[in-house]
């Protein structure tokens, strides 16, 4: 399994979780992508098992790093960050409160 389209679709699936108000359908799957992409990473901060960003068909070598990896793990960081900020906000709301309606006051900030 390549780590770096791993990161990228587990921080879609975050940011779309937010957008639809939907923090159960395919959360679990992203939480369990976002702990394959962590493990992946090694002690410089390095994401490990991608792909030849050059082939995209086999594997990256072992002193090979992907810089498009990278920035999807950044992308997932954030993305995760801004799900549980959500998650944590709409727990708050009163009830009968509408997620869309909470997304619109986040967006005009």
């Amino acid at each position: 399994m390549d780590a770096a389209s791993t990161a990228l679709i587990a921080s879609v699936t975050f940011r779309l979780a937010v957008l639809k108000g939907d923090n159960s359908t395919y959360i679990p799957n992203a939480i369990a992508a976002y702990d394959f992409v962590h493990r992946n990473i090694d002690n410089g901060g390095w994401l490990r098992n991608t792909v030849d960003p050059m082939t995209f068909h086999t594997p990256a070598g072992p002193d090979q790093p992907s810089p498009e990896g990278q920035s999807f793990v950044l992308l997932l960081e954030a993305a995760r960050r801004d799900f549980q900020d959500w998650v944590e906000s709409e727990a708050t709301l009163p009830s009968g409160g509408m997620a869309g309606n909470h997304l619109v006051s986040i967006g005009s900030k």
